[in-house]
C-alpha cells in the first residue's frame, strides 16, 4: 500500500536529485513569497469567477487567496500525512525540494526531489506536526497573509486540510480509519492548530472560522461541511 491509494491529493512523483527543473514543472518555492502566491490567487480568482458566472473583479482577491491557500496546503499535507501514517517516519522535505504544475485547481501535479533519507523519526506524529507548523505549509501560509487573509482563516484552512486528509484515508481504506483519526487529532491538538477548530459531542470536526468561500459561492448556505457558518 502507498499514499497514492488514498486518492489524487496523496499522489506525489519522485524526481532525481540531479534533474533540472523544466516545463511544465516549476519550483514550489515561488508560493512561499508574496508575489508568487499572489499569482496563484489571481489564477484561482479567475477560475472562481468562471465557475460562478460573475465578473472576475467582483471576486475579492482575499477570498481567492484563501481558497487558493486551502487548495495548496491540502495538496502539501495529504501526501505527507499518508506517508507518515504508512511508514512511521515524518516528512522532512522543504518547499524548495518540491515541484508543481500550476493547474487552476484540484489535485495539481506535485513532485519531490529525491535525496538521501535519514533515520526514521521515532515520534512521527510530532514530526508531522512540526513540519506543518514550521515547514512548507507555514511558508505558504505566511505568503497568503500578505493578501489580507487573517491568521484565523489561514490556520483554520490548515486544520481543515489535516482533518480532510484523515477523512480521505478513512474513506479509501476503512481499516485505517482509527489510525488516521488518531494521527490527525495529535496534529490538531498542537498549539499552532488547536485554536482554529473544535470537535462536537459526537466527535465531528468543526472549524471555528471560515475559508470565505461563501462570499462568492452563493451565500452561507453554500459553505463547506466543516464550516463554522454551517448550522
Amino acid at each position: 500500500m502507498t499514499p497514492e491509494d488514498f486518492g489524487p491529493f496523496f499522489v506525489i512523483e519522485n524526481h532525481p536529485a540531479d534533474s533540472r527543473e523544466s516545463a511544465p514543472w516549476r519550483s514550489m518555492a515561488e508560493l512561499g513569497v508574496p508575489a508568487g502566491f499572489r499569482a496563484r490567487a489571481v489564477t484561482v480568482r479567475a477560475a472562481l469567477a468562471a465557475l460562478t458566472g460573475v465578473a472576475e473583479e467582483s471576486v475579492e482577491l482575499r477570498v481567492a487567496a484563501s481558497v487558493a491557500h486551502l487548495g495548496v496546503v491540502a495538496r502539501l499535507i495529504s501526501p505527507a500525512f499518508g506517508a507518515t501514517l504508512l511508514t512511521g517516519s515524518g516528512p522532512t522535505v522543504t518547499l524548495r525540494e518540491l515541484r508543481w504544475q500550476p493547474q487552476p485547481g484540484g489535485a495539481f501535479p506535485l513532485a519531490r526531489i529525491d535525496r538521501p533519507t535519514g533515520p526514521a523519526i521515532v515520534d512521527s506524529s510530532d514530526q508531522l506536526a512540526e513540519w506543518i507548523g514550521t515547514g512548507p505549509v507555514a511558508e505558504v501560509t505566511a505568503a497568503a497573509g500578505r493578501l489580507s487573509v487573517s491568521p484565523r482563516t489561514r490556520w483554520g484552512n490548515v486544520a481543515s486540510a489535516v482533518h480532510g486528509a484523515a477523512t480521505a484515508v478513512a474513506r479509501a481504506r476503512p481499516e485505517l480509519a482509527d489510525r488516521a483519526l488518531a494521527l490527525s487529532r495529535t496534529v490538531l491538538r498542537t498549539d499552532r492548530l488547536a485554536p482554529y477548530h473544535e470537535f462536537d459531542s459526537s466527535g465531528r470536526f468543526r472549524r471555528t472560522n471560515c475559508c470565505l468561500i461563501y462570499r462568492v459561492a452563493g451565500g452561507r448556505e453554500a459553505v463547506c461541511g466543516d464550516c463554522v457558518l454551517r448550522p
